[in-house]
């Protein structure tokens, strides 16, 4: 079984700006072109990154994004309330109907909360774009890929997040040198199949 991987925006911007992530992204891509792991990006969480980047940093992102020969796509969650008492009604801002992104539930929200207690802490609604992380990992989650890559130690790392997220929600968070690493060796040791 091929391991599979979701990239954080972060990715993206680290390999575009050249940044100290860079070399370990671009290791993943090549990984991701040879079929020996799966990479994707979260739908929702693109639009919003290249629609708040400027013109430079977005065109810059995309080709990162081009670059990747069978980059897969994990759909956003889209809300549809105007209540003002529901969180994360905002998403709509972010997605279009024809994108791939799908409706979230009353389940949806829970995860949002418990991963934005972790990530965010409380109260949510003053988190601004940090919510954008925090619907990155919950589409990551239902997705059901392997491990979320970002650079974002301190909203996803540092502090007891990355031990939080894996316990409380399954989600296995890595930097990309982190990741890299774990693809190797994952890939010079398979797991026994079934």
């Amino acid at each position: 079984m091929v391991l599979s991987f979701t990239l954080d925006t972060y990715c993206a911007i680290a390999v575009a700006k050249d940044e100290s992530d860079a070399q370990h992204v671009n290791r993943l891509i090549e990984l991701a072109n040879e079929r020996q792991i799966s990479l994707a990006r979260v739908t929702t969480g693109v639009k919003a990154d290249q629609t708040t980047a400027s013109p430079g940093q977005a065109s810059a992102n995309a080709e990162v994004w081009s670059g990747i020969d069978m980059l897969e796509e994990v759909a956003g969650l889209l809300w549809v309330s105007d209540d003002p008492s529901v969180p994360n009604r905002d998403r709509t801002e972010f997605a279009f109907f024809n994108s791939g992104d799908t409706l979230g539930g009353p389940e949806d929200l829970q995860l949002d909360e418990l991963i934005a207690d972790i990530v965010v802490g409380r109260p949510p609604e003053i988190a601004g774009r940090r919510m954008i992380d925090v619907h990155h990992l919950s589409a990551h989650r239902r997705s059901g890929r392997d491990i979320f890559v970002s650079g974002n130690t301190r909203d996803m790392i540092k502090n007891g997040k990355r031990a939080r997220l894996l316990s409380e929600v399954g989600i296995r968070v890595m930097t990309p040198a982190e990741a890299v690493n774990h693809a190797l060796n994952r890939v010079a040791s398979p797991a026994p199949s079934s």
